[in-house]
Formats: structure tokens, sequence, C-alpha cells
């Protein structure tokens, strides 16, 4: 613990992890708690939009849990994709969009498949799946 500025109200604390005053911390945890409550009353996949709707607890709280991987394996929770905003479980980008990287990379002759090309400098389908397991990811590196 240190003291500087809560990164959630600005200020000036004895701050945590993640940044936050004792309030702050304190209302986090306690907006958590109906999240969760939320989620074991539901027996399908919910999206973060109905959490938030349901629960009153704002969007980028539950965004920020679900990048912290508090929902992983015990909750499906859908999300929308980073790039065109269709639902999705699972990574950042939904695969048509993924799909759609790829092709432009191959069109401008940056996809190569099998090892790294030392030569080139081109990303790799190896070096690619490595980098798709982000903070989103369920897959295990």
């Amino acid at each position: 613990m240190s003291i500087g500025y809560c990164s959630e109200c600005s200020s000036l604390a004895v701050v945590g992890v993640g940044g936050l005053c004792p309030a702050c911390h304190t209302r986090e945890m306690n907006e958590a708690d109906r999240v969760f409550n939320y989620l074991r009353q539901c027996n399908d996949s919910v999206s973060v939009d109905q959490i938030t709707t349901a629960t009153g607890v704002r969007r980028q709280t539950v965004m920020k849990m679900l990048k912290r991987g508090w929902f992983l394996g015990e909750f499906s929770v859908t999300y929308p994709c980073e790039q065109c905003g269709k639902l999705i479980a699972d990574g950042q980008l939904c695969s048509h969009c993924i799909y759609d990287i790829r092709q432009e990379m191959k069109r401008i002759g940056w996809w190569t498949r099998g090892r790294k090309d030392t030569d080139s400098g081109r990303f790799t389908q190896n070096d690619l799946d490595k980098q798709n397991n982000g903070f989103y990811s369920k897959k295990k590196i």
C-alpha cells in the first residue's frame, strides 16, 4: 500500500492493489457480490449489458471483472467484439473479424505458415496463436 490518487474517484488516499482507495475498493467488492449473485440465478449465457441492467453495476466495472478473469469457467458471459460489436464469449474479436484481418494480412504479404520467417520478420500462425491468448481468452498458455 502507498499514498496516491485513487483510479476511480481521484481522491488522495492510501491505495491498495488495483489503485483503489478503501472506499472504492469496498464499493467494487459489493458490486462484484451483486454480479455474482445475479449470475448464479441465471441458467443461460448472459451479456454484459444484461448484467448491468439487472444489477445496476456500471458496465466499466463488469468489463474490468471480465478482463480480470473472474467469470472464466464458472459462468457464461458474452460481450461485444472490439471491432464489430457482435456478442462473443472468448477472445477480443469474433471469428469473422479475425478472418478479415487474416485475409488482409495475406493480401499485403504479412502472413506465412509454419516457422517464423526471420528474414522478413513476418508473423507466422504460431506467433499469432500465442498473441491471441490475451486477457479475454479462456485458453491457458
